[in-house]
């Protein structure tokens, strides 16, 4: 017998009131919240490539176990466009309307804006960002899975000061945003302590003509140039115009070197004798092997920073496990201090309890590179590890 007309209705109106996310009973939402318009919008392609990987093979190894189910990791996009106005806007979105518990955000001062959404409602908040002032006992839903790109540029200048005793001062060149100048701020600050001279350059994440900016620098002539947050894309257009300037000095990458952006526009040569971190050009594992192709593929370059992340999606599936729930996600930041994984370069976890008062931070040593040059390809060799 069919349903009487009123029944069909009464269905039909069941099945629009149910919220989309519901449907997807077995599924556990990861936000993206990045740049995907905007100057900054190369980042959030690259973070999206690796999620997609993380996820792929965390949902292929059979999910995430809860009470003896298996969850599968969905990933959902939301462009902020680096304006902290427009973060505060689609975050509302993925906690009130999405129901995301779990969120990866881009940018220091994109974080603080919407820290009074997330916090409350303990969504926690995974930060890809410099700076460290938005993680600690007031925020405890707030981590922090990316290294200290101010630990890193004093690791490199002191292994470049150690060979090159000589060394007074160094330049920071980078991005003209928020990201750019908090880095700088923080290593003005710390390079007194090695007896070193700072000034900073910001550049427009858009600008490709630099030889203005080149006019500026070898007017300064530091001997130490750090090209941090800068993107690989300008980064290698900076190291070809300013050595075809005339510049002589020394380059260091305290973020990441693209390595294949370098070889491709053929500064090889101009970056040797600079530094870098080995495993931000390389990882020896198998899985990190693994990674790094099939990033090469799907991206067309190696983003080694995005890797972090990479290990922090897993991190987030053993503590999802140790704590029994993803529901109740302040059981799943205290698994979060308890947890580690082989990650792509080894070892990952969190720590920092004795700088914030909670393990909230991606904490390790840092293994410093020399440049070199093995024809056309760039090499890296270990020549000190600095200790935070």
């Amino acid at each position: 017998m069919s349903m009487k007309l009123w029944e069909q209705v009464s269905v039909i109106a069941l099945l629009v009131a149910v919220p989309v996310h519901a449907f997807a009973a077995d599924t556990i939402k990861y936000g993206l919240v990045s740049a995907f318009s905007g100057p900054a919008a190369a980042w959030g392609s690259m973070e999206e490539v690796n999620d997609q990987l993380a996820i792929e093979d965390i949902n292929a190894a059979g999910g995430i176990n809860v009470g003896g189910k298996s969850y599968k990791l969905e990933l959902v996009k939301y462009d902020h466009a680096y304006d902290p106005t427009k973060a505060v806007t689609v975050v509302r979105q993925a906690v009130q309307q999405d129901g995301v518990k779990y969120l990866e955000v881009m940018g220091g001062g994109v974080i603080p804006a919407i820290q009074p959404i997330t916090e409350p409602n303990k969504v926690l908040i995974f930060g890809v960002a410099g700076g460290d002032s938005w993680i600690g006992q007031k925020t405890p839903n707030t981590f922090k899975p990316y290294y200290s790109g101010l630990d890193a540029a004093l690791a490199m200048l002191t292994a470049a000061k150690e060979k090159n005793p000589n060394i007074k001062s160094v330049l920071a060149m980078y991005p003209d945003d928020e990201l750019g100048h908090s880095n700088a701020d923080a290593l003005s600050k710390a390079v007194e302590k090695i007896g070193t001279k700072f000034n900073a350059l910001f550049t427009a994440r858009d600008v490709t003509d630099f030889y203005p900016v080149a006019l500026k620098v070898m007017q300064e002539a530091p001997d130490v140039i750090d090209l941090g947050v800068t993107p690989g894309s300008q980064a290698t257009e900076m190291v070809k115009q300013l050595r075809e300037n005339g510049y002589q000095g020394i380059f260091i990458f305290s973020d990441t070197v693209d390595k294949d952006a370098m070889e491709k526009a053929g500064v090889v040569e101009s970056v040797a004798g600079g530094y870098s971190a080995p495993y931000w050009s390389s990882f020896d594992s198998e899985k990190g092997k693994s990674w790094m192709d099939r990033y090469r593929q799907r991206y067309g370059s190696l983003q080694m920073w995005t890797g972090q992340q990479y290990d922090n999606l897993w991190l987030l599936k053993a503590a999802i496990e140790k704590a029994g729930t993803f529901e109740d996600t302040a059981k799943v930041a205290e698994a979060l201090g308890e947890v580690s994984v082989d990650g792509l370069g080894g070892k990952v976890s969190y720590g920092g309890k004795a700088t914030y008062g909670l393990p909230r931070a991606f904490v390790s040593d840092i293994p410093v590179g020399e440049i070199g040059q093995d024809g056309a390809s760039l090499s890296l060799k270990q020549v000190y590890v600095y200790k935070p």
